[in-house]
């Protein structure tokens, strides 16, 4: 059991070195290094890599067609993962989620938001 945990440990912060990699890559300018390092970080299954490459799409850092759809599409991914910041993002660009969220969450998460402020 100790041997399991320790090895989620590790995998959680090479996970969390690999995301703030790819961010320092991001504020330098070298988009696709930094897309390289959150690919390998959301293969892994982290929430938190799928919006940041949900950001990279919609601030077109990633050159594609449709970029905001393809926002979407990871903002998406990364609300699956119970990840904030990736549900703000969707709601902010009016994506309604086919999704197993009860009906009035999204008017909660506006009120939410909006109380921040």
């Amino acid at each position: 059991m100790k041997k399991y945990l320790f090895c989620c440990c590790l995998l959680l912060a090479s996970c969390a070195s690999t995301h703030s990699q790819g961010w320092n890559y991001y504020e330098k300018g070298d988009y696709q290094t930094a897309l390289d390092y959150f690919n390998s970080c959301a293969s892994s299954g982290t929430g938190a890599c799928y919006n940041a490459i949900g950001v990279m799409y919609e601030r077109r850092k990633i050159k594609t067609v449709t970029p905001i759809k393809d926002a979407a599409r990871y903002y998406t991914i990364a609300a699956r993962y119970d990840v904030g910041a990736a549900k703000s993002n969707l709601i902010r660009l009016g994506y309604v989620l086919k999704s197993r969220w009860p009906k009035h969450f999204f008017s909660m998460a506006f009120l939410a938001i909006t109380k921040e402020e």
